[in-house]
């Protein structure tokens, strides 16, 4: 294709971990001198807009989603399904109206079904082909598919093989071609960096359980000398030591690769995006998927086994099973 070729690029808001996986995909694009228009709302379009100021930008409807601080994630979903069809709806009517306006030769859609285009190669970027869920799963699934379906290939952000990180989530037949583009992550492993923070946590993941979370690990982390707590809260700044943690409000991806780059112990949500920096950096780490988010719940298990990973469930979180999964991980004296 031409240089002058036109690619939107459309990540969900469910987090961050959408938004940021898509940075090595623009980054890709822009090298190979693609016009790269991302398309987003909410907390990902303005950490995207900080990431790359010079992009053209549109704001899609979002989802919305509200979630009980102790209820399952699935069920929320389900009881929220005709919300969420209709944006998948205004989705799709936006992107008609964008393509009219503003034509465009490819459109990549990260866990947004309305954002695809009939006369437009539409592809959908997701490592959930598979929908894992304690109720409805077969339902969900149906649904699931059914939008895939629609588009005209599925990347999947992982490697393929039966050791892979997604496992049963991305081993699904569709009816589209199902391609693995391998790990999406800006992360790089440097070894030669002293490791002086022994304790790293990133918060993420929608509220309340961010907040719960981040209650229940500072009197943890504050015992630790060193250990820096970093909120995941875009649209803030700053940085304060309270009760002598050193607490982050944000950071962008330079200062991330920074952080974990020094840090002996990363802990953090089994987001999926997550683990694919952690895999990048190869730095041990303690995860605690959030409470009735399945998906997470799977990945947490997945990993379990394999070295480098501890996992602790949020409702079994106290300081002894802290202690504990941090020497595991990290066996020298804090």
């Amino acid at each position: 294709m031409a240089n002058n070729s036109k690619v939107l690029i459309a990540p969900l808001n469910w987090g961050l971990g959408h938004a940021t996986r898509c940075i090595p995909l623009i980054e890709r694009y822009e090298q190979d001198g693609w016009e790269v228009i991302i398309a987003s709302n909410g907390e990902s379009l303005t950490f995207l807009k900080t990431s790359f100021p010079h992009l053209e930008f549109h704001q899609l409807p979002g989802y919305n989603v509200k979630y009980s601080r102790d209820g399952s994630m699935v069920l929320a979903i389900v009881n929220q399904l005709p919300k969420l069809w209709n944006v998948i709806l205004e989705e799709y009517k936006w992107t008609k109206r964008f393509v009219k306006s503003c034509p465009v030769d490819l459109i990549i859609s990260d866990n947004r079904y309305g954002v695809r285009h009939k006369k437009v190669k539409s592809i959908a970027l997701t490592h959930q082909v598979w929908v894992k869920s304690p109720v409805f799963e077969e339902m969900l699934n149906r649904f699931n598919h059914r939008m895939l379906n629609r588009f005209d290939e599925c990347w999947i952000p992982d490697e393929e093989g039966e050791d892979n990180l997604t496992g049963e989530l991305s081993s699904p037949a569709i009816n589209i071609p199902k391609r693995f583009i391998g790990t999406l992550s800006t992360v790089r492993s440097l070894t030669e960096v002293e490791k002086d923070i022994p304790i790293l946590a990133l918060l993420s993941g929608p509220e309340p359980q961010r907040t719960i979370l981040q209650t229940e690990l500072k009197p943890y982390l504050s015992a630790i000398e060193g250990a820096i707590l970093v909120k995941g809260m875009v649209e803030a700044a700053g940085l304060y030591t309270q009760d002598g943690l050193t607490i982050i409000e944000h950071v962008n991806r330079e200062e991330l690769q920074d952080l974990l780059t020094r840090s002996r112990v990363v802990i953090c949500r089994s987001g999926y995006s997550s683990i694919m920096d952690i895999e990048q950096a190869k730095i041990p780490a303690i995860l605690i998927p959030t409470p009735g988010q399945t998906e997470q719940e799977y990945l947490a298990a997945r990993l379990s086994s394999r070295p480098g990973y501890q996992v602790i469930l949020q409702h079994e979180l106290n300081e002894e099973r802290f202690l504990k999964a941090l020497r595991l991980a990290d066996p020298r004296p804090v």
